[in-house]
């Protein structure tokens, strides 16, 4: 007899997936980003994440450096808004 399981938990569970579930949860992050900060629509583009490292391409010098102030806080929102460590840090590029 078989044993059936849903997509959703074989996706979660078997370790062959893990690189899959791992470029999900990167692409993930770029894609709700701008749920997390939408006042960030028009000034930032999140570029990607890779090993947990996001990248953000930022043009103005001034709002790079007023972002590198805050990037503990943005951190913490992004990680808390998927409740696991996704991001531990940011670059800021042009």
């Amino acid at each position: 007899m078989h044993n059936f399981v849903s997509i959703k938990e074989a996706f979660n569970t078997y370790p062959e997936l893990a690189k899959t579930r791992k470029a999900v949860k990167e692409i993930e992050v770029t894609e709700k980003f701008f749920s997390i900060f939408p006042e960030m629509v028009k000034v930032i583009e999140p570029a990607s994440v890779n090993k947990k490292v996001l990248l953000l391409k930022v043009e103005s010098s001034v709002l790079r450096s007023e972002l590198r102030l805050n990037e503990s806080v943005m951190i913490g929102k992004i990680n808390k808004y998927f409740n696991e460590e996704r991001v531990k840090s940011i670059r800021f590029i042009r």
